[in-house]
């Protein structure tokens, strides 16, 4: 387990301090589980699978995917990893569901006119007005998106049925 939990933080980008932090534990027992010295209580690897969204099974044993899959997306991981709100999200969500051939020039040129153009207060408040609907219309594509399959997955269990 100490290497998975090794692993783990790697995969994470964390230092064994940041580590700790999120889960209310010192650098130094961090590091004692890591090289096998000590191994976490069941309340550690619980706040672990909690934090992280790590599969208890993976951790605990080595079987099965690092991470539990009952989160919608890779992107829903990284949200809730960054701590992103809602807005944020939802606008990460739908950045990445432009093409890709577009997003690349769509940033580059977003980029230029922040610099060309420093924001004003006003033009501030209406790019957030603006970012809000963006949010707003990505969130309501994304639930329809899921109830869609969710509605074609009853399907199919009734049709199995």
């Amino acid at each position: 387990m100490n290497e998975r939990i090794k692993k783990l933080r790697k995969f994470l980008g964390l230092t064994q301090q940041e580590f700790g932090d999120r889960i209310g534990i010192k650098r130094n027992t961090l590091a004692n589980y890591e090289i096998g010295r000590n191994e976490p209580i069941d309340a550690v690897l619980n706040l672990i699978c909690r934090e992280f969204n790590v599969n208890e099974t993976w951790l605990r044993t080595g079987e099965g995917e690092m991470f539990r899959q009952d989160e919608e997306t890779i992107i829903d991981r990284l949200c809730a990893e960054l701590h992103a709100d809602e807005l944020e999200s939802a606008i990460i969500q739908a950045y990445f569901r432009i093409d890709e051939k577009i997003r690349l020039p769509f940033l580059r040129r977003l980029i230029q006119e922040v610099q060309k153009h420093p924001i004003q207060q006003e033009e501030l408040e209406e790019l957030e007005t603006a970012a809000d609907a963006f949010a707003a219309m990505a969130k309501e594509q994304f639930l329809s998106e899921k109830r869609r399959e969710s509605r074609a997955s009853s399907v199919r269990e009734s049709d199995a049925g």
